[in-house]
């Protein structure tokens, strides 16, 4: 285990994944309906933003391992550490899944995905309607988006109950770095 706090490269990584998932809610929220050219603009922010966080989750998961993170206050429940451990996985599994699911998702439905404007390759080509790697990637993507939202919440009123009730120094660890 690391210090009592996480690095300031932690923290940019954390907050920046944050910001990045926010952005990218944002824009899935704003596609509009139909099609045409906003249409396939805002998809393609999408996917730009996805790729982005697989990067940023991968390069996050390395920082993680060779950094290590900071020990949990000894007198909390084991349940509770058991808790922290588990969400704090899942929350690293669909830093990674979810993008990937996403971009074979866009490739079974003969979608291109980009970097910003830079053609990236495909993982797989197009699929029928109705196959069953086409539907799979699709709903699991959608279904991890619901789960990372639920995650975030309960991730969030943890860090609240610590800095809030608890006052154990596992809030600030992760704002101030004390």
């Amino acid at each position: 285990m690391a210090g009592h706090a996480y690095s300031i490269t932690q923290r940019i990584f954390h907050w920046g994944m944050f910001l990045l998932f926010a952005v990218q809610f944002g824009v899935v929220w704003s596609i509009p309906d139909g099609g045409g050219d906003a249409y396939a603009s805002y998809w393609q922010l999408h996917y730009s933003l996805g790729v982005v966080i697989l990067i940023a989750g991968v390069a996050r998961l390395i920082i993680r391992v060779a950094k290590g993170v900071p020990a949990l206050p000894a007198d909390m429940p084991r349940w509770q550490v058991a808790a922290a451990r588990l969400n704090e996985a899942a929350l690293y599994v669909i830093m990674i899944g979810m993008p990937i699911l996403g971009w074979i998702a866009a490739d079974t439905r003969g979608r291109s995905v980009t970097l910003f404007g830079l053609p990236l390759p495909a993982f797989v080509g197009p699929q029928e309607r109705g196959t069953f790697l086409r539907s799979i990637t699709g709903d699991a993507h959608e279904l991890l988006g619901t789960v990372l939202l639920i995650l975030v919440g309960l991730h969030v009123l943890g860090a609240l109950y610590h800095g809030f009730i608890r006052r154990d120094g596992v809030l600030q660890s992760m704002t101030s770095g004390r």
